[in-house]
C-alpha cells in the first residue's frame, strides 16, 4: 500500500466521530517521509469505538510503520485485549481522564466511572506490558471539598500511574462550569458585561491570585494551596531522592497549614 493511502485510510478512522485537526493529515503523511519515531493522538474518543481504534492499529502494525504513540482515553473503554494490541502497534503512554475521587464533584461534570479497583488493575497490566500512564485530575469544580480534594490525592497515590497532572477549572463560555460559576455568584455578571475583555481574559490565566475556585466550600487561597499540596504529590512519582522528597513532604505541611488554618478562622467567624 502506497504512503498516500496509508494516511488517508488513517486519516478516515481518526476523524470519525466529527474531530478533525488543522493540518494533521500532513503530519501523517510524513511520518515515513521524516522518519518520524513518536507521534500524539489527541483525540479524547479514541476509544469510545473499539473497533475503530482496533483498525488504526492493525494498519499501523500492516503497514510497518513502525512509530511510539501516545494517546488519551478513558479507563472505562479499554481491556487488556485492546491493550495488548495497542502496544503491539507501538503505543507508549496513555492519558486518563480520572478528574476526582469525589462522587458530588463527578457527578456534576457528568462521570459516571468510580471503578477504582478496576482501574488499578488496567494501570498495572499497562505497567506489565510496557505502556506509560498518566492521570489528570481536575481540582475546585462545583461541589468539592477539601476532603474531596485529599481524596483526589490518595487515589493518585493508589492508582500508582506513571505520572499525573492536576488542573484548575477554567470556565470556558457555553460549559457546564461557566454556567455553575455564573450562576454560583463566583463568576461576575456585571465584570462579564462592564469590561468583557478583561472578564474572558482572567478565565484562561493560571497563577497565583488569579485562580478561581468554582465550590463554594473551597476558597481562591485554599484551592491554591491545594494545588500546590497536589503538584508535589505528582511530582514525588518522578523522584526517588530523600532529600527531595523530604523537601517536598515539609512543603505540603506548610500548605496544609494555611488551608486548615483558614477553615479554622472561617468556622472561628460563623460561630
Amino acid at each position: 500500500m502506497e504512503n498516500n493511502q496509508i494516511v488517508n485510510k488513517l486519516k478516515t478512522y481518526l476523524y470519525k466521530g466529527g474531530f478533525s485537526f488543522k493540518n494533521y493529515p500532513q503530519k501523517l503523511r510524513y511520518i515515513k517521509k521524516f522518519n518520524a519515531k513518536t507521534i500524539a493522538i489527541h483525540d479524547p474518543i479514541i476509544s469510545l469505538d473499539n473497533k475503530r481504534l482496533i483498525e488504526i492499529c492493525n494498519l499501523i502494525i500492516k503497514n510497518k510503520l513502525n512509530i511510539k504513540w501516545e494517546c488519551e482515553t478513558h479507563l472505562a473503554h479499554v481491556n487488556n485485549e485492546l491493550l495488548t494490541l495497542m502496544k503491539k502497534a507501538g503505543c507508549s503512554f496513555m492519558s486518563v481522564g480520572i478528574e476526582s475521587a469525589n462522587q458530588e464533584v463527578l457527578s456534576t461534570v457528568n462521570r459516571k466511572f468510580q471503578k477504582w479497583d478496576q482501574a488499578k488493575e488496567i494501570i498495572n497490566f499497562c505497567k506489565k506490558i510496557g505502556i506509560r500512564t498518566r492521570g489528570f485530575f481536575i481540582l475546585g469544580l462545583p461541589e468539592d471539598t477539601i476532603k474531596g480534594s485529599f481524596a483526589s490525592i490518595k487515589l493518585l497515590q493508589y492508582l500508582n500511574l506513571d505520572a499525573a497532572k492536576f488542573n484548575l477549572p477554567i470556565p470556558i463560555p457555553n460549559t457546564l462550569p461557566y454556567y455553575q460559576g455564573l450562576d454560583l455568584g463566583i463568576l461576575s455578571k456585571k465584570e462579564m458585561k462592564e469590561n468583557p475583555d478583561n472578564f474572558f481574559e482572567k478565565l484562561g490565566a493560571h497563577h497565583d491570585g488569579n485562580d478561581l475556585s468554582l465550590s463554594k466550600k473551597i476558597s481562591d487561597n485554599q484551592l491554591q494551596n491545594i494545588f500546590k499540596v497536589a503538584n508535589h504529590y505528582a511530582s514525588m512519582i518522578k523522584t526517588e531522592n530523600l532529600i527531595h522528597r523530604l523537601s517536598k513532604y515539609l512543603k505540603i505541611i506548610i500548605y496544609k497549614f494555611f488551608i486548615y488554618f483558614e477553615e479554622f478562622t472561617k468556622k472561628l467567624k460563623y460561630n
